[in-house]
């Protein structure tokens, strides 16, 4: 199981036993066991659904009972508050790996730890030669990841187009999310995960819950600079100063997130 989902099941439905920790007479969502949610069945789906088939969320049970309106049942994680930006950020990440995101480093099944640790191959520090020479500092960037690849940003000057300010500082800093990989180094992909390529994207609202627009989960998620937050504050997207993303530019990309993406007629304020 990848790390951050593990993070996930650990803080928000591995809790006690009758939820989903291990010895649960419900599906164990425990770390060691959690991978075992892979291709098996529901027992309580309407259906018979795979609680998690990878690649296809929309038929997995685990997604479906997330969502607002679970098709049996109360909607999970229980009692939780659903307008909680951070709930609806771990939420949508599980969606995202259900669907197909990448964790590189991480087969499906592997273990990991629980919590705020991880496993070695999903912390893999910045990129370092077999000459054991010093790590490189590269940051999260589309063209440090995928170098030659073709990023899928439509930004420019026009009516509805993300502003070309703002493209740059999305592929300087946002690569993960636009790029299936592989990359040069040990990061997810999450390209596929929530599109955000074209302003509509960003200012479309995020599933499961749609409560929340991308703008207004990605300000969220900026202003975050723990390791919850993006771009995540750890290698390999150091940018050499213990920072993921310069300063100066997460206050711009924050600036033009709460002032509601205005497009590229009106940006720069």
């Amino acid at each position: 199981m990848p790390a951050p989902v593990q993070a996930v099941f650990d803080a928000r439905c591995a809790t006690t036993p009758s939820c989903h920790a291990s010895g649960s007479p419900n599906v164990s969502l425990a770390a060691g066991e959690s991978a075992a949610i892979i291709g098996q069945t529901s027992s309580t789906s309407p259906s018979a659904l795979p609680l998690v088939e990878l690649g296809n969320a929309e038929g997995s049970y685990l997604v479906q009972k997330m969502n607002a309106m679970p098709p049996k049942g109360d909607r999970m994680p229980v009692g939780a508050d659903f307008e909680d930006p951070q709930l609806q950020a771990d939420l949508a990440l599980v969606v995202g790996w259900v669907a197909g995101s990448e964790f590189s480093g991480c087969a499906a099944g592997s273990e990991t730890t629980s919590g705020s640790e991880s496993t070695a191959d999903t912390t893999a520090s910045t990129s370092m030669g077999d000459s054991g020479e010093e790590p490189e500092f590269l940051g999260c960037g589309l063209d440090p990841l995928a170098p030659g690849a073709e990023s899928p940003i439509v930004a420019g000057d026009g009516v509805d187009q993300i502003p070309t300010e703002i493209g740059f500082l999305l592929a300087n800093s946002c690569g993960c999310h636009y790029s299936e990989g592989p990359f040069a180094r040990n990061v997810p992909a999450y390209s596929g995960t929530i599109e955000m390529a074209t302003l509509d994207d960003w200012r479309a609202l995020v599933p499961p819950a749609r409560t929340q627009t991308l703008l207004q989960l990605a300000a969220t998620r900026v202003a975050d600079e723990s390791p919850g937050g993006m771009p995540p504050p750890l290698a390999p997207c150091d940018i050499g100063t213990g920072d993921a993303m310069p300063p100066a530019e997460r206050a711009r990309l924050l600036q033009w997130m709460m002032a509601d993406g205005p497009d590229g007629t009106s940006w720069p304020p």
